[in-house]
């Protein structure tokens, strides 16, 4: 009995200090984020390039939508009413196969998408400023 009320009391205290996977990845993006916006801010300006010459990354435009996965364009312009295929189609995907899942990251809340279920146009949410949109292979 004595053995249970410390296990007990353990758990309690131990308790509140756990994180959720769901927090510590959304805690892991906020600072990937904040760390890339830095990197952008801190970079030098782009030196204009001469035609045929492929240009330097640039800032991403206000407001949009990041897109981490094999894309050729990691920031899309958001626009009222964007879905989710919009942002994915305007990023070009460049895998070789279809990603295994789409995560929408929009603050500390996530939704995971079914590649199938956006193909067939079942789930196609809107995104919205900030959001992160994740190509999981």
């Amino acid at each position: 009995m004595k053995a249970l009320l410390v296990l007990i009391s353990l758990l309690l205290v131990a308790a509140p200090g756990c994180t959720t996977k769901a927090k510590a990845r959304a805690q892991a993006q906020r600072a990937f984020q904040a760390g890339q916006t830095q990197a952008l801010q801190n970079a030098p300006p782009p030196t204009p390039s001469l035609p045929g010459q492929p240009s330097q990354a640039q800032a991403p435009p206000q407001p949009s939508v990041t897109i981490l996965g094999q894309v050729r364009n990691r920031f899309v312009p958001w626009h009222e009413n964007l879905t989710l295929a919009e942002a994915i189609d305007a990023a070009v995907y460049t895998g070789f196969s279809d990603p295994r899942v789409i995560r929408l990251v929009r603050g500390e809340e996530f939704l995971d998408v079914a590649t199938r279920d956006l193909l067939r146009g079942t789930v196609n949410p809107t995104v919205e400023p900030g959001d992160v949109i994740e190509l999981r292979r």
